[in-house]
């Protein structure tokens, strides 16, 4: 366990982990509000980190609900990358889990969005969330909620006005969207 999580209550509503598009998310108490809510993302997170360190992510916590997104796993980078279907297979471990050791929690995907950074492998961002989608649809043991459609233009492409500078993170616009969703 760790110190972050040893200095946080146990109990929530809604438990946010993820990569740094979570972590970032500086008004998520505010936007999901009256529930409460417990942020646990952090920059560069990979689902093979969150596997990897499960216990230390989740052992402490009893929510009432689990929200994932993490975009890392493939990102553009040929040394880094894992396959799509590795990828898959990092997510229906990780919620396999969390259906067994948190049975009366649901469980959230956010879709992984699409940015102007990564515009390489956005082909591969599609096939990973259409692929996601229907897993939630046949197993049940998560819901796919599709974050990514509100922060595109009428062309499909990631709209300018939700990202900051780095067109890979977005703004307190986009989070708002997010919180609507």
């Amino acid at each position: 366990l760790d110190r972050r999580a040893e200095s946080e209550p146990s109990e929530c509503d809604v438990l946010f982990f993820g990569s740094s598009s979570i972590r970032m998310w500086s008004t998520l108490a505010e936007d999901m509000a009256p529930l409460k809510v417990i942020n646990r993302g952090y920059g560069g997170a990979t689902l093979r980190d969150i596997f990897y360190n499960y216990e230390r992510v989740f052992a402490h916590y009893q929510p009432k609900a689990i929200v994932l997104f993490c975009d890392n796993d493939i990102s553009g980078d040929p040394n880094h990358d894992v396959t799509i279907a590795e990828n898959i297979d990092l997510y229906r471990m990780i919620f396999t889990r969390l259906s067994k050791e948190y049975p009366d929690a649901p469980r959230y995907f956010l879709s992984i969005k699409y940015t102007e950074s990564r515009k390489g492998i956005r082909h591969k961002q599609q096939i990973l969330n259409e692929m996601m989608q229907e897993i939630a649809e046949r197993t049940g043991l998560f819901t796919y909620v599709d974050v990514n459609s509100l922060l595109l233009n009428e062309d499909g492409n990631p709209d300018p006005k939700y990202f900051l500078g780095d067109r890979l993170h977005i703004t307190r616009e986009a989070y708002a969207l997010w919180a609507e969703e």
